[in-house]
């Protein structure tokens, strides 16, 4: 028997790993980052926590990560669009 935590918790877990995989996306390298611009990583992580369309993310990052339509319900997307397009070498190397 699953016990209703075992459900949450693994939601939970699936959940932050949404942020980290659309910085791989990007081909962003989330450790520079967090260097570089703590501050900008804690707002994306504060809007990705209270997302309303985690399973339309999950999904698209699933079966096409370079399909833009996460661009439409990312509250992130102009923040990781703009990081993306940063020359500062926070891109993956």
């Amino acid at each position: 028997m699953v016990e209703p935590w075992d459900n949450v918790m693994h939601a939970f877990a699936e959940r932050a790993q949404l942020l980290p995989r659309r910085l791989a996306a990007l081909g962003l390298d989330r450790d520079k980052l967090a260097r570089r611009k703590p501050l900008t990583v804690r707002e994306l992580v504060e809007r990705c926590t209270t997302c309303e369309s985690p399973e339309q993310c999950a999904w698209d990052l699933r079966e096409d990560p370079a399909n833009p339509a996460w661009r439409a319900y990312c509250h992130n997307a102009a923040t990781l669009l703009a990081l993306a397009d940063e020359p500062e070498g926070i891109l993956e190397t």
